[in-house]
């Protein structure tokens, strides 16, 4: 194989590792809630003690009171709670800890109703892949998945 022959295959080679290291960016997916169906004024938010993010539940809370509708924190969800949220959260670890994953969830009288989640990318470069964003604050994060579920109220 002739030098320009090796180069060009080394060049293919380096083209297609970046390739893949850079395609698997964040996925975003969800069911807002349906704002002509349901109308809470109120959500109960039930803490999970498994996910260690300090903020999560203070920028979940932010979330809904920008639309509108007040909410209040249980470690378990009492019966009198008509709408309530769960949500889990995954960290990833590349050089320092960083919000990869995450799943909010409203219930009306335990139907759900509405949902959204982030997906981190997989594979090389700490689990988070090559997404420039997985370094990003919880906040810019969470904000937009919140401003999905609630995309049928208005913001305040």
């Amino acid at each position: 194989m002739g030098a320009n022959a090796s180069l060009a295959a080394f060049r293919t080679t380096l083209a297609i590792v970046a390739i893949l290291a850079c395609a698997a960016w964040t996925k975003v997916d969800g069911k807002p809630v349906d704002a002509s169906t349901y109308a809470p004024t109120r959500v109960c938010i039930e803490e999970n003690p498994e996910v260690k993010l300090p903020d999560l539940v203070s920028l979940i809370e932010e979330g809904f009171q920008r639309h509108g509708i007040a909410t209040e924190v249980y470690d378990k969800i009492p019966d009198v709670c008509e709408f309530y949220v769960k949500y889990t959260a995954t960290r990833r670890w590349d050089f320092v800890a960083f919000l990869s994953d995450a799943r909010i969830a409203i219930y009306h009288q335990g139907k759900l109703i509405g949902f959204v989640e982030r997906t981190g990318t997989r594979g090389v470069f700490g689990g988070g892949g090559a997404s420039p964003d997985k370094w990003a604050s919880t906040k810019s994060k969470i904000d937009p998945l919140m401003d999905r579920l609630l995309e049928g109220f208005p913001r305040r």
